[in-house]
């Protein structure tokens, strides 16, 4: 790694329940936020960023949601999407998903959204 390395988190996605679940109450009547991830890490690291907001924290795991999401987008942005939108469909619930990976400046940003491949 370069000091040009850079680790950036980008794309990140919320979908309510009147975009993309059933019942279509919307944000304000929203008390759960589903954390599109199914990764310990991010689940863990997103409990602690969202201490204090007006939700109650869910994973798919906690809502019986099984399977990954195909992650097929070009960029960050569209993988966040897909998962926020797969999610909050299969829920009924405030959908919260991101993406990321390893951008390195003098791969020319490689290797982006295709990252977990190199892991």
């Amino acid at each position: 790694m370069t000091p040009s390395s850079n680790n950036r988190r980008k794309g990140l996605q919320v979908r309510t329940q009147s975009e993309g679940g059933p019942g279509g109450q919307g944000i304000a009547a929203a008390t759960r936020l589903l954390l599109g991830t199914n990764n310990p890490g991010k689940v863990r690291e997103y409990r602690e960023l969202l201490q204090g907001v007006p939700f109650t924290i869910t994973t798919p795991a906690s809502e019986n949601l099984e399977g990954e999401v195909d992650e097929t987008g070009s960029t960050f942005e569209e993988n966040a999407l897909l998962k926020a939108r797969h999610f909050a469909r299969a829920s009924g619930l405030l959908t919260l998903a991101d993406d990321s990976g390893l951008e390195v400046d003098a791969l020319g940003g490689a290797p982006g959204v295709h990252s977990a491949r190199y892991a």
